[in-house]
């Protein structure tokens, strides 16, 4: 419907767009994407939309108003773009080691980013201190009563006794000595990593990141075992990387690594500790499965990665086969050129285009201390009670790449099962909910691989309006500008913002 209208694109497009749309699929894969909604429950699933709907109409006044200059490009894209709109060379502003060149800066061009994504780092800014201060305030008891258990001689399986600890009780449990065992070697690896090979980076990245897993990993753990939505510290980790290694987006990315992944997958290990105490499993064996499971991966992962950039054409472009744009991995890029190669005091400091979302830290710390004095006001108000603050705002984490579209339609699903079925037939829900979401991501991942080794790799096309609209018109990925840039006196093409020797 009017495909080429630039306006409508924008704002209900579900390629480049807000995806602003009432009904804009019935793919589980889309569905599922920002939120499981047969798994989490019903008030987080609608606090992650609500995140995006309170969002939107910020992100559509930072377009039309053209701040940041952000009406030359697309509006929900999470690509990094120069003055003349074109996607950012990064190699341009690099020097023979890959480090960044000023010179070579100041004759290129600043970092644009487009209104989404430039307003999804203030969101960020944010989450992280209300993550701090809605844990402290809401689970600080649970979490002083955890701290206390570990001085204690008492075993917690004897101190619990639900029917759960007593069928676990005849285990023995992981010695502590084989978790500190497991961390030495996994810092020995890290270290020959730093050391062994030029990655231009010092060894505090990886023990500075660790600290930062320790720092955040039991709030973030807290709220996730709660609402099943875990707060991710890329962005933190970016940020203080940033500073740590200005110009070095190698380095960077290291401690980022070692801060950022090691807290993800510390509350994965945890989750899955959790589900083999419900299931009966020894906890010995649970962990010897994790760590097993956990190098097999690894290395399957770095063969697939590496088939992947040799094998799939244009892989990651616009141009690539089969539409393998890797929106996951141009964040990761679009990041790795903001915070490690410009740094974070270039693009948020004082001087810098972007420096009034560093605000975002201090709404943050004061978000969340409100509702929970009007929680303990109005006990009985379920309105009150069921707005979750991080919630709230990991849901404004979800534009570019993703829109509208993938939060919305797991609203009505959500309470179709959630609500409606487990209120009315509870029998069903117990037995079948959980096995009908399993289900519903096996066939998306099994559906995945027949499609693409069948008829995707093949190079079998099969051309019919359904395939071929989503690449027309003004929603095409990477979607379109609102505004054309000036031309400019003296300059071969138009561009827009301060030109050479006009910035720093």
């Amino acid at each position: 419907m009017a495909r080429d209208n630039i306006n409508l694109a924008a704002i209900a497009g579900t390629q480049a767009g807000l995806g602003l749309n009432p009904l804009p699929t019935f793919d589980w894969n889309v569905i599922s994407a920002t939120v499981q909604p047969l798994i989490s429950p019903y008030l987080v699933t609608l606090n992650n939309f609500l995140g995006m709907l309170f969002t939107f109409p910020i992100i559509v006044a930072i377009w039309y108003t053209n701040t940041w200059y952000t009406g030359y490009l697309p509006i929900n894209v999470n690509q990094p773009y120069d003055r003349f709109g074109n996607r950012y060379k990064v190699t341009t502003i690099l020097d023979e080691n890959g480090f960044y060149d000023q010179a070579a800066y100041e004759a290129y061009s600043p970092l644009y980013l487009t209104a989404s994504y430039a307003f999804l780092y203030g969101v960020f800014f944010a989450v992280y201190p209300a993550t701090i201060v809605y844990a402290y305030l809401h689970h600080r008891h649970d979490i002083v009563r955890g701290f206390k258990s570990l001085f204690k001689k008492t075993n917690p399986k004897v101190a619990h006794r639900d029917v759960h600890n007593r069928l676990m009780s005849v285990y023995p449990e992981v010695p502590e000595w084989w978790y500190m065992l497991l961390l030495l070697a996994a810092i020995g690896f890290g270290l020959i990593a730093i050391l062994n090979y030029p990655t231009h980076t010092t060894v505090g990245a990886l023990f500075m990141g660790i600290a930062l897993a320790v720092i955040f990993i039991i709030p973030v753990g807290v709220i996730y075992a709660v609402t099943n939505v875990q707060i991710t510290l890329n962005v933190l980790a970016e940020f203080i990387g940033g500073l740590l290694f200005p110009g070095n987006a190698l380095a960077m990315n290291m401690f980022k690594s070692y801060g950022f992944v090691t807290t993800s997958r510390a509350i994965m290990f945890a989750q899955d500790l959790k589900l083999g105490h419900y299931s009966k499993i020894p906890p010995r064996i649970m962990f010897v499965g994790q760590t097993v499971a956990t190098v097999v991966s690894t290395c399957v992962a770095m063969a697939i990665l590496n088939w992947q950039v040799t094998s799939i054409k244009g892989v990651c472009t616009p141009e690539a086969q089969a539409k393998f744009y890797c929106p996951g991995t141009s964040t990761m890029f679009t990041a790795s050129v903001i915070w490690g190669t410009l740094g974070p005091a270039k693009m948020y400091g004082k001087d810098g285009p972007y420096f009034v979302l560093i605000f975002g830290f201090l709404i943050g710390a004061v978000f969340p201390i409100p509702f929970y004095f009007l929680a303990k006001k109005f006990p009985n108000s379920k309105l009150i009670r069921g707005f979750h603050v991080p919630v709230f705002l990991t849901g404004g984490l979800n534009w570019a790449p993703y829109n509208m579209s993938h939060a919305w339609p797991a609203v009505p699903v959500a309470y179709f099962f959630q609500v409606f079925v487990r209120k009315h037939y509870l029998a069903w829900w117990q037995k079948y909910n959980y096995i009908l979401s399993t289900g519903l991501d096996c066939g998306v991942a099994i559906a995945a691989i027949v499609t693409f080794f069948a008829l995707q790799w093949q190079e079998v096309n099969i051309e019919w309006w359904g395939n071929s609209v989503v690449a027309e018109g003004a929603d095409a990925w990477p979607g379109v500008a609102r505004l054309q840039p000036p031309q400019r006196p003296g300059s071969d093409q138009p561009y827009w913002g301060p030109g050479p020797g006009e910035f720093h």
